[in-house]
């Protein structure tokens, strides 16, 4: 790393650092037009998400679970198979993720002098 970088601690750069939804939650998966996209692993892809696999949670199945829920701007990282792949979280509704680190908020600033 370069002499005249910084490093800080990512907990004091996001708003929040954490796992998302751990365990089975296949009976909670439900048709597309009732339910929540519930973000995998498999759904993350090279800078983006891939939704063409997307499976659905139910709307109640999401509200239990707001450690998981997921904000535009959150960058999703993958936690196993394809472990440290990353994207950010740019769509407006609602999701869920699975076994999925979440970066909340993430405030950078840049300086270049």
């Amino acid at each position: 790393m370069p002499e005249n970088w910084k490093t800080h601690k990512l907990e004091t750069l996001a708003e929040r650092v954490c796992v998302g939804f751990v365990g089975t939650c296949h009976k909670f998966y439900t048709e597309k037009g009732i339910g929540v996209p519930m973000i995998r692993t498999t759904n993350l892809t090279a800078r983006s998400l891939d939704l063409s696999e997307v499976q659905y949670i139910s709307r109640d199945f999401h509200e239990k679970q707001k450690k998981s829920q997921l904000k535009k701007g959150d960058i999703l990282i993958a936690r196993h198979g394809t472990n440290g792949q990353a994207c950010l979280y740019e769509l407006d509704e609602d999701a869920n993720c699975l076994n999925v680190v979440i970066v909340g908020c993430v405030q950078l600033s840049v300086s270049l002098g």
